[in-house]
């Protein structure tokens, strides 16, 4: 049984019969087949860039299978629940040879038993949920064509050069104008429509380009997924709009993908830029971060702690991403456990060569060197192997874990500076104040007559002043110390001689 579909501004015309072939009574339709090969396509895809995001393929097939389960199961029941009038029994819910599948309660359902999947196989589920991103515009962009060989999925009418029209287009529009008129649509079954079909494929096909290519520099994990959700929301919304099979919220006539898309468009949107803003705030590690000692906003002590704190929360993120990859490459089998150095010892640790490894390491030096301009010259593979990323993650770990022990020096310095400063302060307020006292005095001692009374008082008075001018000569001869101690110490120190050893270092890095 063919059906014939017309686009007659560009004289294209297609007789498709939606049965590819039979076997006996069995039918396999194109519909199926176009599905089956769009998510195959996806698949292929994923598991292939599963290393690029950090993600174990062999635990991740059981989050596939799961979630391709669970998807179509949603969706089924998302199309279902929003159209039970097409549905006269329970086994008439089971049969997708004509089509029928809501992709919002495909993606709802399938991310969710995905997610609750990932979590037992202990895939991180953020680079999950990006991967399948990119597989889902896959198989939508593909998918979409199985509503070709239906003749569904198509939109209003249109003069453009692209419409379209057929045999079962044109049935649809005939049998259901009345109660397309009622919801504010009216359509003329004889003129072409929009394929709003082609419209969504291209549109997912153009966002998995884009994505592919924003993922090999994501700022986080789970930063494709939402700006899935954002893209395909943004599109759909609009081509919905267009079109005259929509699902509608019961009792009224709002689209519910219209609905469903917007929202997917502005949560993902609010919660991308939020999530870039934290990140902004908390100073990410880029692959290329160099740390630089001291940098920080407000050269004040507590602005050091704070920023030693937050280097150190970086760190231990570094850390664990570093054992999240030793632990990929053990189950991949890339080689040996990366903390453990030729020699037995940690990387980090301080190890005395011997006499025979160090004439070795002179003798190999040159060789090294022009290695590794080689290396400089030769672009870096896009997938590293899963110890190269656990080694560059504890290296920076490393070095952020230093550059807070800096902050932390230089905070403990300016935190003693400023105790000097302050004992510097009180002393002076206390000669001043001791001063002043000594003037009040000595104008109370003048203002006195000599009679025996106020003789005994001014007695008093003078004794007073007396042990006053003691204190302030005290107070002053250990001012006068304190600040020379302090001009000592501000004095920089005569330059030591290099060793040997920095004599042979490059004049950049002794300086670092």
């Amino acid at each position: 049984m063919s059906n014939t579909i017309e686009f007659p501004k560009l004289g294209l015309e297609f007789d498709l019969n939606p049965v590819a072939f039979s076997i006996g009574d069995f039918h396999v339709y194109w519909y199926g087949i176009i599905i089956a090969a769009g998510m195959l396509l996806a698949v292929l895809y994923v598991m292939k860039s599963c290393k690029r995001f950090a993600v174990n393929s062999d635990r991740l097939i059981d989050v596939i299978l799961v979630g391709v389960i669970a998807g179509i199961i949603g969706a089924r029941l998302y199309y279902v629940l929003f159209n039970m009038k097409e549905f006269t029994s329970v086994w008439s819910i089971f049969d997708l040879k004509a089509g029928g599948l809501g992709i919002y309660g495909g993606l709802i359902l399938g991310l969710g038993a995905g997610a609750l999947m990932a979590m037992w196989r202990k895939v991180n589920i953020p680079s999950a949920f990006d991967l399948a991103s990119l597989g889902f515009l896959i198989g939508q962009g593909i998918g979409r064509w199985g509503n070709f060989v239906n003749q569904e999925a198509f939109g209003v009418n249109t003069d453009l050069p692209w419409g379209m029209t057929g045999d079962r287009v044109s049935a649809w529009l005939y049998s259901n104008s009345s109660s397309l008129a009622e919801q504010g649509i009216f359509v003329d079954y004889s003129q072409p429509v929009h394929p709003t079909f082609l419209y969504e494929s291209l549109w997912c096909l153009a966002g998995f380009l884009l994505l592919h290519f924003l993922s090999k520099r994501r700022k986080y994990n789970g930063e494709i997924f939402l700006l899935y959700s954002a893209w395909y929301g943004l599109g759909r919304f609009f081509i919905e709009g267009l079109r005259t099979d929509s699902l509608y919220i019961p009792g009224t006539y709002i689209r519910v993908s219209q609905v469903v898309a917007a929202l997917a468009f502005i949560g993902a949107l609010t919660a991308h830029f939020l999530i870039l803003r934290r990140i902004k705030q908390r100073q990410p590690v880029e692959p290329d971060y160099v740390p630089v000692f001291g940098h920080v906003d407000e050269l004040s002590a507590e602005s050091l702690r704070l920023h030693a704190a937050e280097l150190n929360a970086q760190a231990k993120e570094l850390m664990e991403q570093a054992e999240h990859y030793r632990i990929l490459a053990q189950e991949d089998g890339e080689g040996e456990d990366i903390e453990a150095g030729p020699s037995g010892y940690e990387p980090g640790e301080d190890a005395a060569p011997s006499s025979e490894d160090t004439e070795k390491e002179a003798e190999a030096e040159p060789a090294k060197a022009s290695e590794g301009e080689k290396e400089e010259e030769e672009p870096e593979d896009e997938e590293e192997s899963y110890l190269h990323q656990a080694e560059k993650a504890r290296r920076q770990a490393k070095a952020l874990e230093e550059e807070a022990d800096a902050c932390l020096r230089k905070a403990e310095a300016l935190e003693a500076e400023a105790e000097k400063e302050a004992d510097l302060t009180a002393l002076k307020a206390k000669i001043h104040s001791l001063h002043t006292r000594i003037g009040t005095l000595e104008e109370e001692i003048a203002a006195l007559g000599d009679s025996q009374e106020e003789a005994e008082k001014k007695q008093a008075l003078e004794e007073e002043r007396a042990q006053c001018e003691i204190s302030a000569a005290e107070c002053e001869q250990l001012l006068q110390e304190q600040e020379a101690q302090a001009e000592t110490d501000t004095v920089p120190q005569a330059e030591e001689p290099a060793d040997s050893d920095d004599a042979e270092k490059p004049q950049a890095e002794r300086n670092s």
